[in-house]
């Protein structure tokens, strides 16, 4: 973990408290957040130079509780490799918030006449989905319930 926080970190410094604090301030404790982030995102069959880089461009994987995120979206029944291959290409969705920005664009498209499987299977193959603001996706699904 640590020869991961170094070559990712370029410019992070420890503070008195064992957090590291990046230059834009997001404050990270190795072993709360990181370590537990990092381990996950290895289990999904990610090797180390890969996870590196998606911490670095977002650092807000390890701020948040990306278990639950990974557990959320196994849960829905996107499979493993589609949850590796979705985290790999766009880290920065799984920091969003679940219940107020990606439980919401689920549920649309519930209302919108999908069934369980046919949502787990759009956002196992198109993740960007839940990269969509809501409204784009409510104006974008519109059209499907329309025909």
């Amino acid at each position: 973990y640590a020869e991961l926080a170094r070559g990712s970190w370029a410019h992070t410094a420890p503070d008195p408290e064992g957090s590291c604090r990046l230059s834009f301030a997001v404050p990270m404790r190795l072993e709360q957040n990181m370590k537990p982030s990092v381990r996950w995102l290895l289990e999904l069959g990610l090797d180390k130079s890969k996870v590196a880089k998606m911490i670095a461009r977002d650092p807000r994987l390890c701020s948040r509780n990306l278990e639950r995120a990974l557990g959320w979206l196994s849960e829905l029944g996107i499979k493993k490799s589609q949850i590796a291959k979705a985290i790999a290409n766009q880290p920065q969705m799984f920091s969003r918030n679940i219940e107020t920005n990606l439980k919401p664009k689920v549920r649309l498209l519930g209302e919108r006449g999908f069934s369980q499987a046919e949502i787990a299977r759009m956002l196992g193959s198109n993740p960007v989905i839940l990269g969509l603001s809501l409204n784009r996706l409510t104006h974008r699904t519109s059209d499907l319930e329309a025909q």
